[in-house]
């Protein structure tokens, strides 16, 4: 799925710089500058590290909940 995003990427890219060209509307273009200039997220493992985050917190909280039940009566 990643890789069809990726591969769509550049013909997005096209289809808002035209539609920015044809209405005159400059916050297409500024998106596309903030996009250009954001650093790339940090990776860990080949996740973003908001994905760790999410999937370490969601460990954590079934396997306290899962501890709550079954070892205190």
């Amino acid at each position: 799925m990643r890789a069809s995003a990726a591969l769509a990427a550049d013909a997005v890219a096209e289809l808002e710089a035209r539609l920015a060209d044809a209405t005159g509307v400059q916050a297409l273009r500024l998106y596309q500058r903030e996009q250009q200039s954001r650093p790339p997220s940090r990776r860990f493992l080949g996740l973003d590290l908001g994905r760790w985050v999410v999937h370490v917190s969601l460990t954590v909280c079934i396997t306290v909940a899962f501890y709550t039940w079954v070892a205190l009566p």
